[in-house]
């Protein structure tokens, strides 16, 4: 299980070590904080963010949301503003970029943490949505392009990022999903075909109605079960047949 990345644009040196230093408290990994639009851009490159933390006035030559306008030209990152600015020109401006949420100054750090929460959540669930609609609209991002190798779980009150490469399998318990990994069990509120969509088709394979397993996991294949670290998993004649297909079988 990894920590959800955060870059802190902010030239307030003050301002911006006492977010860091309250994110890490809170459970974030902080990538880097910069003080100007031009090492924001650089930072991101060399360490790429779940989500960014973007002052609107910033110093130098390009402020926050020629900034932000760069970044989401050349990486899919949501961003927060955070502006002690409330003028309408500005908030104009800055919503022209589609950001994911705005923070007024002064703020208390537990309401930036459910901001980050409820950003990257929605973020997340709205990546599949729509689609079909999507793919109407020139130069947007197809379905090729959405990132599936990772999914934010909510755990103890709070996302947590998953890589999906970490799965084993998932059963279905009802309207609710189990995903196992090598040491987490976690429960979604899906169901199992609507975590499948969420999931890259050439790893992960429906092989019954009730279970789904990562294809680099399988340790072993029997007639009518898998095994995948120690536990069988029931397989349909139909799939396993198409997973024979799939793997190097000898």
């Amino acid at each position: 299980m990894s920590k959800i990345k955060v870059a802190i644009v902010e030239d307030d040196f003050i301002i911006s070590h006492d977010i860091s230093a309250n994110l890490q408290e809170l459970g974030y990994e902080v990538t880097g904080i910069y003080e100007s639009g031009t090492e924001a851009i650089a930072g991101i490159r060399r360490d790429t963010p779940d989500i960014i933390l973007m002052d609107i006035n910033l110093k130098g030559g390009i402020d926050g949301i020629e900034t932000t306008e760069i970044i989401r030209n050349t990486w899919d990152i949501p961003v927060i503003y955070i502006t002690g600015s409330t003028d309408r020109s500005t908030l104009d401006r800055a919503k022209k970029t589609l950001p994911h949420a705005f923070i007024i100054k002064p703020f208390s750090f537990s309401s930036l943490g459910t901001t980050i929460e409820f950003a990257v959540y929605n973020y997340t669930n709205n990546l599949l949505v729509n689609i079909k609609d999507v793919r109407q609209q020139p130069g947007v991002m197809d379905e090729d392009h959405i990132n599936r190798d990772m999914l934010f779980v909510k755990e103890k009150g709070r996302l947590v990022k998953v890589l999906t490469s970490d799965f084993y399998f998932m059963s279905a318990k009802g309207s609710y999903c189990e995903i196992i990994t090598a040491n987490k069990k976690f429960t979604v509120s899906r169901n199992l075909q609507s975590l499948m969509d969420k999931l890259n088709p050439n790893t992960f394979m429906r092989v019954h109605r009730s279970h789904a397993v990562n294809i680099n996991k399988i340790d072993s294949i029997y007639d009518n079960e898998i095994e995948i670290s120690g536990t069988r998993i029931p397989i349909n004649k139909t799939a396993k047949t198409e997973l024979l297909e799939r793997i190097n079988a000898l």
